[in-house]
């Protein structure tokens, strides 16, 4: 059975228990001061336990970061369970894309925390498989692509894997300007629609 520290994306954790109390307040300060300048202590004292506590659900630091960014990325991708296999792809899209402004405003630590963790896995191996986290990310709006283009929607010649990128990229754009304060209102839907969905020659 692998040791807890091993715990990497996903990683579930109960609503109501003392772990999710702990891993509450490490996405917090991780998010805002990241790995290095976050300390075991800072995160018991913030949640009210003791060292051994944590240890117990996480082993050490990097289990618990690594924990962390498990638990943002299944909440995360609770942003496209509610979309519809049967419905039409542009209504797919349309609702992505406003379950992720909702996302954004509902747990804002969790995007920090993940655009952080590219530049984190550079301080410790162990932390976060990057690559992993865009290849995620990439296959869903692949596998959403595919559906379009299988059910005629969308052109059958689309190169699946650029218009991929193109969505997620302009979306990961979108976020890191809200993040450095830009609202995060009704264009980031209506720009990405448009430009997704009708491109921008005349």
């Amino acid at each position: 059975m692998p040791g807890r520290e091993e715990c990497a994306p996903p990683c579930e954790v109960p609503g109501d228990s003392l772990a999710a109390r702990i891993l509450g307040e490490a996405i917090r300060m991780f998010a805002s001061r990241g790995f290095a300048s976050t300390s075991v202590r800072e995160v018991v004292e913030a949640c009210g336990c003791t060292k051994p506590a944590l240890y117990y659900h996480f082993t050490n630091k990097v289990g618990l970061y690594r924990a962390a960014i498990g638990f943002t990325v299944n909440r995360l991708e609770s942003v496209y369970g509610g979309m519809r296999e049967d419905a039409p792809f542009a209504e797919q899209l349309r609702h992505g894309i406003a379950q992720m402004r909702r996302y954004a405003d509902e747990h804002p630590d969790d995007l920090r925390l993940l655009f952080r963790a590219e530049s984190e896995a550079t301080i410790h191996p162990d932390l976060v498989d990057v690559r992993t986290l865009r290849a995620n990310d990439l296959a869903i709006v692949e596998g959403l692509l595919s559906k379009g283009v299988a059910s005629g929607e969308l052109r059958h010649d689309l190169p699946i894997k650029g218009a991929a990128i193109a969505l997620v990229g302009a979306m990961h754009m979108w976020l890191q300007m809200w993040l450095d304060g830009h609202p995060l209102d009704t264009e980031f839907e209506q720009s990405t629609l448009t430009l997704y969905l009708h491109g921008v020659l005349a």
